[in-house]
């Protein structure tokens, strides 16, 4: 159980492909316990 965590908004211009790759990468880094990639 976490009381306390970090909140990061990043907004980017990148290929289509580029955002399944970020998911994939935050899905296995030990550190990332919750995530949400949101394409426009």
């Amino acid at each position: 159980y976490k009381t306390e965590g970090y909140y990061v908004l990043v907004n980017f211009s990148a290929p289509a492909t580029l955002p399944d790759e970020v998911e994939r990468v935050l899905r296995i880094t030990d550190g990332v316990i919750r995530f949400m990639v949101v394409k426009k």
